[in-house]
């Protein structure tokens, strides 16, 4: 008698491989939402270091079948494209091996966590690709080619893939652009975090799938409370009574070719000029803490070039997902590069400046800085080679700090006003394929 499966197991796939409180709002906010629409809901987060976000969140996590692909970018093979092909033959030998297993039971492959994903994607019911902005050439090899071919293997078990919260592209090149029509092809629904920048990378593969506004699903963390921000307030000495400029640099240099490293004495020099405003205090709020692209390891190299240090604080701490966005939300403007720092002073009522050192994060933060309707408070890192400009942007934030607070409150609503039937579509697909 043939073995009957379950099929009632959601998987998730994401970029939770990090220390960065921005992935893990995604991910938090996701799973709080999940939970509450379908309270049965059995969910497995795939991860490719299980233990760095074991316990924050209410549902079973696992070794992620990605890991099988590490090799790819640590190869032998020196240029790009010829990891990619390794990618790519990797990616054949990872889905005959899936076939062989779905067929007969084993396999040749070893590797536990492909094993794991292969009895997990036989029980599973639907597959999500949670919100980020992996879904590029920058991440190629980490991210792009091994989640192409697990999707792939959700195809061949009948399973349906949904993605949530993308920003997409840039896509460079035939095999990258391949893989992703690949992948878009096969989503039955298409889920984005801003409109213009992902449709466009959208409409350049010719994708035909319709695409919905779901945002960026950190919106559904719920927030810590006022008792808890002020602790944090006196724990990390941030001063009473001041302006206070909550700002994050983070430097992507480590990222690849595709991305700069910020210039440490450009960004003093104008935090300088910040600081040098009237009752302003500047308060440096890291939210990634990787060894690649520590916003703590930035900032105290900016402070050490300020001559103004004094007026300032780095958030020394590592606070969770929720305890950071209460923060960002207390502050009275914000000036930044990380998508999700921005994402969360804007969306907690809070002005301000967005910059970007590259096309990565030129996609990312204009894109948000769209949505909100104020797409001049967001530009290229190297305007502020004239801090002048800046200064007068933050002063007139400053000056007409109350009409942006009620402008980002109308647009807050007008958000979730457009995103709560695309919220509940996704949920009524998912709870149609737990009948199947």
């Amino acid at each position: 008698m043939p073995f009957t499966y379950k099929k009632d197991k959601i998987l998730i796939f994401g970029g939770y491989s990090h220390e960065n409180r921005g992935d893990h709002a995604m991910l938090g906010g996701m799973v709080h939402h999940l939970m509450q629409a379908i309270p049965d809901v059995q969910m497995i987060i795939y991860s490719t270091d299980p233990e760095k976000i074991n316990g924050l969140f209410n549902a079973k996590i696992v070794w992620s079948p990605e890991v099988y692909f590490a090799i790819c970018d640590k190869s032998f093979f020196k240029r790009l494209w010829f990891k990619k092909l390794f990618a790519l033959a990797l990616g054949v030998w990872f889905i005959l091996n899936f076939i062989m297993f779905k067929t007969i039971g084993r396999c040749l492959i070893k590797n536990k966590a492909s094993l794991g994903f292969y009895r997990q994607m036989l029980d599973a019911k639907a597959l999500i690709l949670s919100g980020g902005g992996y879904l590029n050439s920058i991440w190629s090899l980490n991210e792009l080619y091994p989640k192409a071919f697990i999707v792939i293997a959700a195809i061949l078990s009948g399973v349906p893939v949904v993605m949530r919260s993308q920003t997409i592209g840039p896509f460079i090149g035939r095999f990258d652009r391949f893989i992703a029509k690949l992948i878009f092809n096969s989503m039955s629904i298409i889920g984005l975090r801003d409109t213009a920048e992902s449709k466009k990378s959208l409409h350049d593969l010719n994708i035909k799938k319709k695409e919905v506004f779901t945002g960026d699903d950190s919106l559904f963390l719920p927030l810590v409370n006022g008792d808890s921000l002020k602790e944090i307030f006196f724990k990390e000495k941030i001063p009473a009574g001041k302006k206070l400029i909550g700002v994050n640099f983070r430097n992507p240099g480590s990222y690849g070719s595709v991305c700069r490293e910020v210039k440490i004495d450009l960004i003093a020099a104008l935090l300088d000029k910040v600081a040098s405003l009237r009752d302003a205090h500047i308060v440096f709020l890291p939210i990634s803490y990787n060894t690649g692209d520590d916003d703590r390891v930035t900032a105290e190299k900016i402070q050490a070039r300020m001559k103004l240090s004094e007026k300032t604080t780095l958030v020394a701490n590592q606070y969770n997902p929720a305890e950071f966005k209460g923060l960002i939300g207390s502050v009275d403007i914000a000036i930044g590069i990380s998508y999700h720092f921005l994402l969360f002073a804007l969306s907690g009522r809070v002005p301000a400046v967005g910059l970007f050192p590259d096309e990565y994060y030129r996609r990312k933060n204009t894109g948000l800085f769209e949505l909100y309707g104020i797409p001049s408070y967001c530009f290229s890192l190297e305007k502020a080679d004239t801090p002048d400009a800046v200064i007068n942007l933050i002063n007139k934030l400053f000056k007409d700090s109350k009409d942006m607070r009620m402008l980002l409150d109308k647009k807050n609503v007008q958000m979730e006003e457009i995103r709560k039937p695309e919220w509940q579509m996704f949920i009524d697909y998912l709870k149609a394929a737990n009948q199947h």
